[in-house]
């Protein structure tokens, strides 16, 4: 995982992110699962992102505002994959004006976890109607 600088916007910080890998071209699976267009493939890597705030105790959910990804098939035998987005992670402004916090201390209080795809195959969930027609009464 690569992460370039904090670059300021207007209202938000902008990070930039991209993936790297490599992976065994010659296995079935493999082949598969990362061909273009695929399920698992690399059009369908996704990335979030949760923005911990210690001090307000708060946590932000972020999914990739924009992707790009492809396989460079540079070896017969290996795939090297790379994929990258942003992330646009909101300035806490109201309260920078409310308590005098400067952009600096927060950012230094604020942990981001990056969390990437992967497939791990598929899991049926049996609901009978009773329990469907349960969730659907809950507030």
């Amino acid at each position: 995982m690569e992460l370039d600088p904090l670059r300021e916007e207007k209202s938000s910080l902008r990070l930039k992110w991209r993936w790297r890998s490599q992976r065994s071209a010659l296995s079935p699976e493999s082949a598969a699962k990362f061909r273009p267009g695929s399920m698992g493939g690399i059009e369908t890597l996704s990335c979030l992102a949760v923005v911990q705030d210690v001090e307000a105790r708060e946590n932000f959910l972020l999914t990739a505002g924009s992707g790009e990804g492809n396989v460079d098939r540079g070896l017969a035998w290996i795939q090297d994959m790379t994929y990258g987005g942003e992330f646009f992670i909101s300035k806490p402004l109201a309260r920078m004006q409310l308590t005098g916090l400067k952009l600096e201390d927060w950012i230094k209080q604020v942990r981001v976890q990056l969390w990437l795809s992967e497939d791990r195959g598929i899991t049926d969930l049996a609901v009978s109607p009773a329990q469907m027609k349960q969730m659907l009464e809950l507030p």
